[in-house]
């Protein structure tokens, strides 16, 4: 039976020695690299039957590689374990500019606080909750002194907003290189659809919407 040629990166290189050069390899192992060895193994495995102790070599670093690759898997599992308990389940920034641009800087800070939460930051979960209520109370003055609901400012508040909690927030207490698993936000955008729809139907029954009275 001919059993199926074996490479790997120096076999190229080594099938252009002669044997006696090859030989060398299998009496002094420990002067090259074990891949080399294994070359030289197949190399002269192809001029010529195997001998004895060539092949106890070649068994003995192949279960060598075998239990180091076990092992390196063995570690690389461990790790990914350790790193995922060890990271929160958070809500992303970019999912929190999205809610307070498109609902409310309430909802933006509603999250941001919930991602404190998580991680016993209970005191800046406060912060951030009084500052979307300050930001928007404020918001609900300047568009009663300018006698507007302007959605359009609307819109530019609550990307003042987003950009304040990411900055005050985000980046103060978290930083830009935490590491966290992303939150789903479904649940998050159900309840708010959930809140604001009656909100909007009522601004459109009194007119409140621009081009939908």
């Amino acid at each position: 039976m001919v059993l199926p040629n074996k490479t790997n990166e120096y076999s190229e290189g080594i099938s252009r020695l002669p044997e006696e050069r090859l030989r060398e390899y299998i009496e002094k192992p420990d002067d090259f690299h074990e891949e080399a060895v294994l070359a030289a193994i197949w190399e002269l495995r192809k001029r010529r039957p195997s001998l004895p102790e060539e092949k106890m070599l070649e068994k003995k670093i192949e279960e060598k590689t075998v239990f180091l690759e076990d092992l390196v898997q063995m570690e690389v599992s461990a790790v990914k374990t350790i790193t995922k308990e060890e990271s929160p389940s958070l809500y992303s920034m970019r999912s929190i500019s999205v809610f307070s641009v498109l609902f409310s800087v309430i909802a933006g800070g509603i999250l941001m606080a919930v991602n404190f939460n998580r991680i016993s930051k209970r005191n800046e979960a406060l912060k951030v909750l009084g500052f979307s209520i300050i930001f928007t109370l404020l918001s609900a003055v300047i568009f009663s002194l300018l006698g507007t609901q302007s959605p359009y400012l609307s819109l530019f508040l609550n990307l003042i907003g987003a950009f304040l909690i990411d900055q005050l927030f985000w980046k103060r207490v978290l930083g830009k290189d935490f590491r966290f698993m992303k939150q789903s936000v479904w649940t998050a955008l159900a309840i708010a659809l959930l809140l604001i729809t009656p909100i909007i139907w009522y601004a459109y029954k009194v007119g409140a919407i621009p081009g939908m009275q």
